[in-house]
C-alpha cells in the first residue's frame, strides 16, 4: 500500500487561497454533531504578516505546526513544529513564519 501522504496535495498544487503571508488549501469539509468542519493545510510565507478578519461568533480554530516556526493566534502565540493552539476564531487573529524557513501547519476550523 501507498502511504497517507501520497493522497494529499503537494506544495506544487496550486493553493485555493492566497492571503497576504498564508496559502491555503482546502482538505476536508464535513460535520460533527451537525456543525460544519474544515481542515485547512496552510504554507506561510517568510517575511510576511496576516491579521484575518474575526470569523463569525462561535468560530473555533485549532493549529497544529507541523514545520518551521510561526506567531499564530488572537495572541501572536509562538509555535514550533508538533506544537498546537486552539483560540477563538471571532478574534483578528495573526499569521506570521518566524525565522528563515516558511511554516506549514494544518488548521481546524469549527463553525456553530
Amino acid at each position: 500500500g501507498l502511504p497517507l501522504s501520497a493522497a494529499l496535495p503537494t506544495a506544487a498544487d496550486a493553493p485555493d487561497a492566497i492571503g497576504e503571508a498564508v496559502d491555503v488549501w482546502l482538505v476536508e469539509r464535513s460535520a460533527s454533531a451537525g456543525r460544519p468542519v474544515e481542515v485547512h493545510r496552510l504554507r506561510l510565507r517568510v517575511g510576511q504578516e496576516q491579521w484575518s478578519a474575526p470569523h463569525a461568533p462561535g468560530v473555533t480554530e485549532q493549529v497544529l505546526l507541523v514545520t518551521g516556526r510561526a506567531a499564530i493566534g488572537p495572541e501572536g502565540a509562538e509555535l514550533g513544529p508538533g506544537e498546537t493552539l486552539t483560540y477563538d476564531g471571532a478574534r483578528p487573529h495573526l499569521w506570521r513564519a518566524l525565522g528563515s524557513e516558511p511554516a506549514s501547519a494544518l488548521l481546524v476550523m469549527r463553525y456553530p
